[in-house]
């Protein structure tokens, strides 16, 4: 059962109101969720905002999702905030050149929302219902 993500995330990516999981994790969860139609655009929000996730399109307008990872890991006060990368391009290559500018993770789309949810479990961000139950 989904009871929610106690989190806040900052969603990178231009499509993720077009998909189904992130319509239903934001129907579904506790998570505050913010959103960028560019790079550039996102960096901004990340001026005035402490995410604890940070989800990046790869492929954005104006600044690849490379180069907003590795703008995003230049800044020390960033650099403990997970960032999970998606993709639509080959993983095999992806997950190497994600890493290099310091994504934490790479997911390829679509996304399913239990693989998102798993991904965010391992990394420490849990449901409510995990917080209630001492888990």
């Amino acid at each position: 059962m989904l009871s929610g993500v106690n989190s806040r995330a900052v969603d990178l990516t231009k499509l993720h109101s077009k998909t189904a999981a992130f319509r239903r994790l934001q129907h579904d969860t506790t998570a505050q969720l913010y959103s960028a139609a560019s790079g550039p655009e996102a960096l901004n929000i990340l001026e005035s905002e402490e995410p604890d996730l940070i989800l990046l399109d790869v492929l954005m307008p104006n600044m690849n999702g490379y180069q907003v990872c590795r703008r995003i890991w230049e800044n020390p006060a960033m650099q403990t905030v997970p960032v999970i990368m998606m993709t639509g391009l080959d993983p095999s290559e992806e997950k190497a050149r994600g890493r290099d500018v310091g994504a934490t993770d790479i997911i390829v789309k679509p996304i399913h929302l239990a693989d998102l949810l798993e991904r965010l479990h391992f990394l420490g961000i849990r449901g409510d219902d995990e917080h209630s139950n001492g888990a």
